[in-house]
């Protein structure tokens, strides 16, 4: 069997489960409706589409009991010696403005990659060098999630 073949992905919840979990996520936080709305002027959410399919994949998990949401990495993120270093991002339900501060330092106001990953790490508790080196779709994935800490 050749092991480079990437295993295809299987869809382990309803998009309307997955919907639910992400109102769930979102109840847990305490949003208020507005700040649940990315819609653009079409009506298209995408960051909340991401969101939902991602659930569907299991890239996603809530854990009501906590208010974590876990990411599973579709690609995991290994040193050059191949040795796996990140294999999920745990996000806290809420976090303080200070825990910021860290993960902000020389990051440009203008630099949008930059912020967003400071607020991942800052809300995951991961390296931001690490976050770098993180597959695009499984960064994408973050990026929509983190759009919801910004309301």
């Amino acid at each position: 069997m050749d092991k480079t073949k990437q295993k295809a992905m299987k869809k382990v919840l309803a998009k309307d489960v997955a919907e639910k979990e992400l109102e769930q996520w979102f109840d847990y936080r305490r949003m208020k409706e507005s700040a649940r709305n990315n819609a653009d002027e079409d009506g298209n959410d995408i960051f909340k589409e991401k969101i939902v399919e991602a659930f569907q994949y299991g890239e996603l998990v809530f854990k009501p009991e906590t208010g974590e949401l876990i990411q599973n990495l579709s690609v995991p993120v290994k040193k050059e010696s191949g040795e796996i270093i990140l294999e999920k991002l745990v996000y806290q339900p809420r976090v303080k403005r200070n825990a910021l501060t860290e993960p902000m330092k020389g990051v440009k106001l203008n630099d949008t990659e930059g912020r967003t990953k400071a607020w991942i790490s800052a809300v995951t508790g991961v390296n931001k060098s690490h976050l770098g080196l993180m597959d695009l779709s499984d960064f994408g994935i973050s990026e929509a999630i983190i759009t919801y800490f910004l309301k």
